[in-house]
């Protein structure tokens, strides 16, 4: 049965994944359709079906550089749709394009892809049952899941403000975090944070790297809402409300309705939605979070109690 789930949430399943070093091959399900995806030893192998993701490998070529426009033109004038040849080897057996250019390019349609997959908003899983896998074309030479992650949520972060809140206190890697830092390739000032976390350096030391370089405070933003650390977030009513924080927050910059902010289905009365919004200010309203509470998390919450009681007010003066 699949199961719903955020772009993080299914980030962090596919790193499990990974970590694990499994083979497997999992339905995505979207707005757009059933996308299947293909993963070997922990590497990505394939991504098919609607992602949204339109640019074929001869775009990507083209854009690159590493394909001439009149040449490509003239042979597909000329080409046999009906070899079956994959475009990668086509292009290779027509000197179009070196083969080192096609694997670059084929590694960057799989992450375009996943970037799409991750973007959607609606998003559930399953995983393939071994009768029913049919043959994908497979990427030779793929990249390992954590490589491709952490270069799609970098782009989701920075182009949806989508990042969680990061916790206060002791910044302990789980397993997961281990594995990200580890199998992806990192930027000089990742790899100079994730150095200090790998060796559980103090907390000072690795907020003070992240006042001067934006790039280890991301990462570490990233790394939150993977999961990529141990225990739990230490704020009063944390686990709940804390979820909670990250859901409405998102649903807010994804400009959801009144209805979904407050959690009911259209139609809800006025005296409903009252109620719904004292509910949710038991949990999110920043009195309500403890006094030891970091004030990142408290500013959010007020931001979000001010959508849900705007939210709470368009929907009362509708009745």
């Amino acid at each position: 049965m699949p199961v719903s789930i955020d772009a993080w949430g299914f980030a962090r399943a596919l790193l499990v994944v990974a970590e694990r070093r499994q083979s497997c091959e999992l339905r995505a399900y979207t707005e757009r359709g059933e996308c299947r995806i293909r993963i070997a030893a922990g590497a990505l192998v394939s991504i098919g079906g609607p992602t949204g993701h339109d640019d074929s490998l001869g775009d990507v070529l083209l854009r690159s550089g590493d394909l001439n426009a009149q040449q490509h033109f003239a042979a597909l004038s000329q080409r046999d749709d009906t070899s079956g040849k994959p475009v990668g080897a086509w292009l290779l057996a027509e000197q179009l394009a070196t083969r080192g250019a096609v694997l670059h390019a084929l590694r960057a349609q799989l992450r375009g892809r996943m970037l799409s997959l991750l973007s959607c908003r609606q998003l559930s899983y399953a995983q393939a049952p071994a009768s029913d896998r049919p043959a994908m074309p497979a990427i030779e030479e793929p990249p390992m899941i954590a490589d491709v992650l952490l270069s799609c949520l970098r782009a989701l972060a920075r182009t949806e403000n989508a990042a969680p809140l990061l916790r206060e206190g002791e910044l302990r890697l789980s397993a997961l975090g281990r594995a990200l830092l580890t199998q992806a390739a990192l930027w000089p000032e990742e790899d100079a944070v994730a150095a200090l976390l790998l060796r559980r350096a103090p907390r000072g030391s690795i907020d003070a790297l992240c006042r001067m370089h934006a790039r280890a405070h991301a990462l570490l933003m990233l790394l939150e809402g993977l999961g990529g650390f141990a225990g739990a977030v230490q704020v009063k009513n944390e686990r709940n409300s804390y979820g909670l924080l990250a859901r409405k927050r998102n649903q807010i910059r994804q400009g959801d309705s009144p209805y979904r902010l407050l959690d009911l289905a259209p139609g809800a009365t006025s005296i409903q939605a009252r109620k719904a919004l004292r509910q949710f200010a038991l949990q999110l309203h920043p009195d309500a979070l403890g006094p030891d509470a970091p004030d990142a998390l408290r500013k959010a919450s007020g931001e979000i109690m001010g959508a849900l009681i705007d939210a709470e007010r368009a929907l009362r003066a509708r009745s």
